[in-house]
């Protein structure tokens, strides 16, 4: 069986801010504000090089 990881380290684009954060099992997370700059980030689908990531784990910045 494969163990799933619930511990993700989320970096904010806009400023470099770090967090270590668990991620949810009842929900899904869409958004995410940085603690730091407040800026709201959303998740990413593709990585630089074209590939899908994990959906909750690659996040950029939102206009709001």
């Amino acid at each position: 069986m494969v163990d799933v990881v619930l511990e993700s380290t989320l970096k904010c684009p806009n400023c470099g801010y770090q967090k270590a954060e668990t991620m949810p099992t009842d929900s899904c997370l869409y958004f995410y504000e940085c603690e730091s700059c407040h800026v709201v980030l959303k998740p990413q689908q593709y990585t630089a090089d074209g590939r899908r990531t994990p959906f909750k784990r690659n996040l950029r910045p939102w206009p709001i």
